[in-house]
């Protein structure tokens, strides 16, 4: 079961890797966090998510700007976004849900 890190705890661990999304990507890394995965992409339930439910979708590559991914990967991204809206919709039943990069 997930647990909800403070923002000491990730903060402090930020402090450790070069990137944290990267860090993020690795799979190994807190499985139980680990919603989705697919060649591109994991989705992640956000431990340090504003709201119950808050997922992050994570490129499984190191990239800094969206609109240098290649056609494939991005579209990889969008559709792991949409179905992860999907889930969250029909799972946690909230009012709406945002998708924002």
């Amino acid at each position: 079961m997930s647990r909800r890190a403070s923002r000491e705890e990730a903060l402090a661990h930020a402090l450790d890797v070069p990137c944290v999304m990267c860090c993020l990507a690795d799979e190994a890394r807190s499985p139980d966090d680990l919603v989705a995965a697919d060649a591109h992409t994991l989705v992640r339930l956000d431990r340090l998510g504003a709201s119950h439910g808050h997922l992050m979708v994570i490129l499984r590559a190191h990239e800094t700007a969206v609109e240098s991914l290649p056609w494939d990967a991005y579209e990889a991204l969008q559709r792991a976004a949409w179905r992860a809206s999907r889930v969250l919709a029909e799972v946690v039943s909230p009012r709406r849900v945002w998708v924002a990069s």
